[in-house]
């Protein structure tokens, strides 16, 4: 039983894509125990890939971190102008982001350069028995943008390195099961809320 949050960018064409992607997730198998940790995935050219620090590509930078696997981080990702490498960063509020490190741009055949997709939401996986997990707080969005997970402000960094909101750009929304789950357009600063609280024959 997989539960994640997410945070995506990638390329895609017909015979694949080059990903990754950064956010939350509790996943006992990798970390252990049934805790919410953040984690960075990759995956790229020829199908190579991994979670973490398991292979050695992600060079860390931030001296405060010694690997992903914190369960208090607010995350971004970022293309460097200069030297074309994917960062990773722990967003601060009040001072600068704390730079993680970065996946360097050799690693991606398909966003080596830019990205055709940006992906945010949440992600669960059903336990061998058929019971999918809770999505985001376990509760369906309803009115009252606070009763459920959210997605607050996403903003998108455009080929000129300029911010944008991302009402400039078309959104697809995705909604697999919606028995288990619920997926609606918030208002301000909510982009839209999310999740459920699982259970039998979600179809996920």
């Amino acid at each position: 039983m997989l539960k994640f949050g997410i945070l995506e960018i990638a390329g895609v064409r017909s015979h694949g894509q080059g990903p990754y992607h950064a956010g939350w997730m509790i996943n006992p198998k990798l970390f252990g125990d049934g805790r919410t940790w953040s984690y960075g995935f990759w995956k790229g050219a020829n199908g190579a890939g991994c979670y973490n620090t398991r292979c050695p590509e992600f060079l860390f930078k931030c001296q405060k971190l010694n690997s992903l696997g914190h369960n208090l981080l607010t995350l971004k990702e970022k293309r460097d102008k200069n030297s074309g490498n994917w960062w990773l960063s722990d967003v601060n509020l009040t001072t600068e982001d704390d730079q993680i490190g970065y996946w360097p741009k050799e690693l991606f055949d398909l966003i080596r350069n830019s990205v055709d997709m940006i992906g945010v939401g949440g992600i669960v996986q059903a336990s061998p028995s058929g019971v999918s997990p809770p999505m985001g707080n376990g509760h369906k969005p309803t009115e009252d943008v606070n009763a459920a997970a959210r997605v607050m402000k996403l903003e998108i960094v455009d080929s000129n390195y300029k911010i944008q909101e991302s009402d400039k750009y078309k959104l697809e929304k995705l909604l697999d099961s919606a028995k288990c789950y619920g997926l609606k357009d918030g208002k301000g600063i909510v982009l839209f809320s999310y999740g459920g609280p699982g259970g039998h024959s979600c179809g996920i």
